[in-house]
């Protein structure tokens, strides 16, 4: 396809044309070279990324040989690598009516399409291209599932991806991608089965063993991701995310000293890693260790002053030890750092609240509120403060609207309690049971603790727990 390919340079010669290309393009003073040299430059430099030097190029190459297809096609390279997909469409498209049979030129246009979201044209020639070249099925195949994933559309990777893997199961690429490509559309079990395939071919890849990690804990089976991570930490020391990770799944199965031990493995590789401290204080808080927990939220506020997370949980620390005016500072802190927070809101209305700070606390639940609707505490909590003011309509309404809002057992719970407590046990008793439908575990915090009414009423409401 290259006019005057007939021959092949020799890395000698090659690293010569290069010499005198950096010098033209450094002195601005044009060399000839051509076709065929300038096609192997362009490809050199677009391979490398170098995008200004081969855009530069490409225009005096076009100067050198006016209306030559492989340098225009160059061109349009170029564009695509700089997300001028429009320009590069018109290049190809002009290229195309020229030479219809062109197989790169097909997929290029497609790839171009693709990052522009037109995938009924990115499928049209994609499909064209592999039609007319079945030599190349296999990596272009591949290549074009690789550019659906770019683009994030996992469906169509997957089509591609899989057909891939049909035809030619021994592409260990190709396993690998689809791996991924399942956990994107969360096939999970595909997903592992193919990463053990992959494995199978490549058991010394850490990161096919992290990836299968990673999916096993999006399954909840935290003891294989552990044995998963455990195996990427074997071949790879260093690889700080896969600590981090079997750390985490540490955590969710509330193993507190083996997680925190976890990250603390990490920190001897990242010994300023700010939020393996916030997890260490986490850990440490949870096992009632307040001390190493302070210090390690300390710890991660003076290397990271602006890591809003370690002033929230210094705040909450503050809190526990029933240091109210300190902690509100803290919260002030943290949400100064990260305002958009829900949580971060909510903790601090309820210190606010502790603190009879009524207007400002009902101010901050309301926040929560327009950042997350679904944030049931902040529903309950600014409920409670009316209620307490003896707004007990207004209470109501406010759950009634969080009910709406995000129906979470923990507002039914609370709904019911406040009829209970004003002896209306019809209305109690329907919230109470729509509770149980959705979360019995609630019922202690949210019902019972909160209501003031004789055992032989509360009885009714045990009842309905045990049926």
């Amino acid at each position: 396809m290259d006019e005057g390919n007939d021959y092949l340079l020799s890395d000698k010669e090659y690293v010569a044309i290069f010499e005198r290309c950096e010098l033209m393009l450094e002195s601005k003073i044009e060399t000839y070279f051509d076709v065929y040299e300038f096609t192997e430059l362009l490809d050199n430099y677009i391979d490398q990324g170098k995008l200004n030097k081969a855009y530069s190029l490409v225009n005096i190459a076009q100067k050198q040989h006016p209306g030559n297809i492989e340098l225009e096609f160059r061109k349009a390279r170029i564009h695509i690598e700089r997300n001028d997909y429009d320009t590069a469409i018109d290049i190809l498209k002009n290229l195309l009516r020229i030479e219809d049979s062109n197989e790169e030129y097909h997929t290029c246009i497609g790839v171009a399409y693709a990052y522009t979201h037109d995938y009924t044209n990115a499928i049209k020639h994609f499909d064209a291209g592999i039609a007319l070249n079945p030599d190349t099925e296999e990596d272009n195949l591949y290549n074009i599932g690789v550019t659906f994933l770019h683009v994030d559309n996992y469906a169509l990777a997957y089509d591609y991806l899989n057909k891939a893997h049909v035809k030619y199961p021994h592409n260990i690429l190709v396993i690998y991608d689809l791996a991924y490509c399942c956990e994107r559309l969360k096939q999970l079990d595909k997903s592992i089965e193919l990463y053990k395939i992959y494995l199978d071919k490549d058991p010394y890849s850490e990161y096919a063993w992290f990836n299968m990690g990673l999916v096993y804990a999006q399954k909840e089976e935290f003891h294989d991701a552990i044995h998963a991570f455990d195996y990427a930490i074997t071949i790879n020391s260093k690889f700080s995310s896969a600590y981090f990770n079997r750390a985490n799944c540490f955590m969710a199965l509330d193993l507190y000293l083996d997680a925190r031990e976890a990250y603390k493995e990490l920190l001897t590789l990242e010994p300023d890693n700010e939020l393996a401290m916030v997890c260490i204080a986490d850990c440490s808080e949870k096992i009632g260790e307040f001390e190493e927990s302070y210090m390690y939220y300390e710890k991660a506020t003076e290397i990271a002053p602006d890591f809003e997370e370690g002033w929230y949980g210094l705040a909450l620390l503050e809190f526990y030890n029933n240091n109210t005016a300190k902690a509100i500072q803290l919260f002030e802190k943290a949400i100064e750092l990260s305002d958009s927070n829900d949580k971060f809101w909510v903790s601090y209305g309820i210190a606010l609240s502790d603190d009879e700070q009524f207007p400002k606390a009902i101010a901050a639940f309301k926040k929560a509120i327009s950042l997350n609707a679904y944030e049931y505490e902040a529903w309950i909590q600014y409920s409670n403060i009316e209620y307490l003011l003896n707004n007990t309509n207004v209470a109501k309404r406010i759950v009634k609207k969080g009910i709406d809002k995000a129906p979470h057992a923990a507002l039914f719970f609370t709904l019911a309690a406040y009829y209970a407590n004003e002896q209306d046990m019809t209305n109690a008793l329907e919230y109470f049971t729509k509770g149980v439908s959705l979360d019995a575990e609630f019922a202690t915090m949210y019902f019972f603790d909160m209501c003031h009414i004789p055992l032989n009423s509360l009885q009714l409401f045990y009842d309905i727990l045990l049926k």
